[in-house]
């Protein structure tokens, strides 16, 4: 069984809680204002081999340089600035950077609110959902389980959960916006696999088992 998850996010996420905290508000004397920080995780969100993330055990210290000098350029948010938001990207991605309105109950300093990110999807199941367990099926991800069944003596099953967390993500909604779908693009199963299974949060998905696709909710 493996987990379709992007372990980039997982670690991203691990080392935010770890370094940064989510709602941690860290002091700094040389700023004049609180600012509230996203980091922004949309590479690793979208791809299940490694993907670039904000480096959240050094982040503080480059990011009170940056946010020193927007406060000199009288600069309140990145987003309203091109030169302050290239400035920012290789430290929080295309996350957001502003300054809170004055009178709260923190003194200047930065506010780590979280993090956020994108991601695509058509809403057609045969791209969403058919594509993407191909392209796991076809990506060196998949090459410990297709060792694993290689020598097997009964039918080889892929068993495969669906997370959220990465680009399974948009396989979970779509299928859950199409309950009455039915898959048709048959996959190509590599020679050690006979049947897939994908567990895709109340449902089932098959294939192999029966001729073509099978959807079955979990009673």
């Amino acid at each position: 069984m493996k987990e379709l998850a992007s372990q980039s996010l997982r670690a991203y996420e691990a080392a935010h809680v770890r370094h940064l905290g989510y709602g941690q508000h860290y002091p700094v004397e040389s700023l004049r204002s609180v600012w509230g920080v996203w980091t922004d995780v949309t590479p690793a969100m979208g791809s299940f081999e490694q993907a670039d993330t904000p480096r959240a055990r050094k982040l503080i210290r480059p990011l009170t340089l940056l946010l020193e000098r927007l406060e000199a350029e009288g600069i309140s948010d990145i987003n309203q600035n091109w030169r302050a938001r290239g400035a920012a990207v290789d430290l929080i991605g295309f996350g957001s950077c502003c300054v809170y309105p004055a009178g709260g109950p923190y003194p200047p300093g930065i506010f780590m609110i979280g993090h956020s990110y994108g991601y695509e999807r058509t809403t057609d199941p045969e791209r969403d959902v058919v594509a993407l367990v191909q392209e796991w099926l076809d990506s060196q991800k998949a090459d410990n389980l297709k060792r694993s069944l290689r020598n097997a003596n009964a039918v080889r099953i892929a068993a495969l959960v669906a997370s959220p967390d990465g680009p399974a993500h948009a396989l979970i909604n779509t299928l859950a916006e199409s309950p009455e779908a039915r898959l048709h693009t048959p996959l190509r199963l590599p020679a050690e696999i006979d049947v897939v299974v994908v567990i895709a949060g109340p449902e089932v998905l098959d294939y192999g088992i029966v001729e073509g696709w099978r959807r079955t909710p979990i009673r």
